[in-house]
């Protein structure tokens, strides 16, 4: 196989590359045309032949960010005191509610983060706010995750303005809230455990379905949501903040040949 060669593969028809450096030389050598699937015997490529160790599969996709210069390249320019807007493509295959965060810092920094509202449904376009409010270089990225709770909220409402049956999903959505338990700090602990205590002491289904999307309980499952299947965006872009002098002020230098008798 020759760079830029042409492949031509019938339907169901599978190929395997194989490529090595040769000894001694700093480019790679090139590569050797793999065997057609009929010259291939059963059994002479093993799971353990294929490294997968650099696959991976993203089920949030991120994309579109803006403001994003030259693939981050180059720092957006801003002021102290600017409210800096991030937009962003986020979106995931299924029926899955999804949350956003923008993360940033300034310098050198904790990380802080800032949440992103679904700003244009139809187009899948995220927005998130965050103020400058230092004279310094600031980084940010994005992260997402699948928002289960909401996800189940959702569900739970459609089966139940439809009049079915959601005794299984109430017991879903108590394993949910219950699971939260141990993301949450010591103050807010008691507050769950109230939630939990009303379902466990409801003696119908509605009130059951009350206790679990009551404003209380969604408060907190969004405050400590799930992030065990989160996605960063593959870039920290940078915003260089200036002071607002910088909007209008600019630099002269005096040469002798400007000066007047």
């Amino acid at each position: 196989l020759m760079p830029h060669a042409a492949i031509r593969l019938e339907p169901s028809e599978v190929r395997v590359f194989s490529g090595h450096a040769a000894a001694g030389r700093a480019d790679p050598a090139p590569y050797a045309a793999a065997a057609a699937p009929d010259d291939i015997e059963s059994g002479d490529i093993e799971s353990g032949d294929i490294d997968t160790s650099g696959l991976s599969s993203r089920t949030i996709v991120i994309q579109n960010v803006y403001p994003e210069l030259d693939c981050g390249r180059y720092p957006v320019k801003r002021v102290v005191g600017d409210l800096f807007e991030i937009w962003a493509d986020i979106f995931k295959e299924g029926h899955d509610h999804i949350a956003a965060v923008v993360r940033y810092r300034a310098g050198d920094g904790p990380w802080r983060e800032a949440p992103m509202t679904l700003a244009e449904p139809g187009l899948d376009r995220w927005r998130g706010r965050i103020r400058l409010e230092e004279n310094a270089r600031y980084r940010y990225t994005i992260e997402a995750w699948p928002d289960r709770f909401e996800s189940w909220l959702d569900e739970v409402g459609k089966k139940r303005g439809a009049g079915q049956d959601i005794a299984l999903e109430l017991i879903e959505g108590r394993a949910i809230a219950a699971a939260a338990e141990a993301r949450l700090a010591p103050e807010d602990k008691p507050r769950l455990a109230r939630v939990l205590a009303a379902f466990d002491g409801a003696p119908a289904d509605d009130e059951r379905h009350a206790a679990l999307t009551a404003e209380a309980a969604r408060r907190l499952m969004a405050r400590y949501p799930d992030r065990g299947r989160a996605v960063r965006y593959g870039r920290a872009l940078e915003i260089v903040v200036d002071r607002p002098q910088a909007n209008f002020a600019a630099w002269y230098e005096m040469f002798p040949r400007s000066q007047g008798s």
